[in-house]
């Protein structure tokens, strides 16, 4: 979420769970163009939640994180 700040900017408004706990992953996910609804549901979720809602079959077996992310944003926003 965005609003403008005092001195007409925008700022970010984002949760990163008690004590910060992801706030290193949302700033690693703003600095890659990644969605962090999406990058902190972790590989085995992302996968469930393509395959639930697009019915596609997305292989996770040797990829990282990010890449699996990255792909996932392909299919959920395009």
């Amino acid at each position: 979420m965005t609003i403008t700040d005092p001195l007409g900017g925008t700022t970010l408004l984002v949760q990163a769970k008690s004590n910060y706990m992801y706030a290193g992953k949302m700033k690693f996910c703003i600095a890659h163009g990644l969605d962090f609804e999406i990058y902190k549901l972790g590989p085995k979720r992302i996968k469930k939640m393509i395959q639930r809602k697009f019915g596609i079959e997305l292989e996770i077996e040797g990829k990282d994180l990010h890449t699996i992310t990255k792909e996932a944003q392909e299919i959920v926003y395009i």
